[in-house]
């Protein structure tokens, strides 16, 4: 058996804190109120895009101005533009059995 100095037995510390908890009431989440399920109305495919159209209209609206200045800005740059890629064309192998 080894006698270790750092083994002593810890004396049972008092916490104010605690006591003070203890007689406290809680008062929250007693009561607590009934949530009411709100059913969205349903919206038809057209009602939906209907909708979504007149955001994207307000949203274009308000950032006209600044898209403008983004606009010009690039515009009056002399950017030198790279034409567009050409796609190859692919060449076919003709079967015996597709055309027989």
């Amino acid at each position: 058996q080894e006698t270790n100095s750092s083994n002593k037995p810890k004396k049972p510390t008092s916490n104010k804190n605690e006591t003070t908890k203890k007689s406290q009431k809680k008062t929250k989440g007693k009561h607590k109120k009934k949530q009411k399920k709100h059913e969205k109305p349903v919206k038809t495919l057209e009602e939906f895009k209907a909708q979504h159209s007149k955001i994207l209209s307000k949203l274009h609206e308000e950032a006209e101005d600044r898209l403008k200045e983004i606009r010009m800005r690039l515009n009056a740059l002399d950017l030198e533009r790279q034409p567009p890629k050409q796609k190859k064309k692919k060449k076919r192998k003709k079967t015996a059995q597709a055309s027989s």
